[in-house]
């Protein structure tokens, strides 16, 4: 009986592990969404006017596209003042990333994106921003994406 138990048990850790892997992959997969360099960084930015950044600013040379970071689900497309035109992509059910400050948008709302997948150019050729989420817990992108050389945070 004992080994049954064991077995049993051995099998749930094994499931636990592989689900809460598969839960985690959106997030240790993902790709720089431009050849750009960090401009600033995520956490806060100057503790006098104590501003905190809950994602990056990411340059954005010439011309070219804003790409998905990892696949996922265009979840939301909409404009706000503290964001500008935005995409949301689901890429789990509980991780997400934001791309703010966005000029034309390339897709729309329900379609299914693959990574490395143009969404965007930048609103104004130079930079756009940024977030990484879990549920409702900002990440720093910097931890789990790999941005080009000669960025700083």
């Amino acid at each position: 009986m004992y080994s049954l138990v064991w077995e049993q048990s051995l099998l749930h850790t094994l499931y636990i592990k592989e689900e809460t892997e598969d839960a985690f992959a959106p997030v240790t997969n993902m790709q720089a969404p431009t050849s750009g360099t960090v401009l600033k960084g995520f956490g806060m930015q100057d503790a006098s006017q104590q501003q905190f950044h809950y994602g990056v600013v990411l340059s954005c040379p010439g011309d070219e596209e804003i790409t998905s970071a990892n696949h996922g689900t265009v979840s939301e497309i909409a404009t706000t003042q503290e964001y500008g035109s935005y995409i949301i992509i689901k890429h789990s059910e509980e991780i997400a990333t934001l791309y703010g400050s966005l000029g034309k948008i390339l897709v729309t709302a329900g379609e299914t994106v693959q990574a490395g997948q143009p969404l965007a150019k930048s609103e104004n050729g130079t930079s756009f921003y940024l977030e990484l989420r879990r549920g409702d817990t900002y990440l720093d992108p910097a931890e789990y994406i790999t941005f080009p050389e000669g960025s700083h945070d």
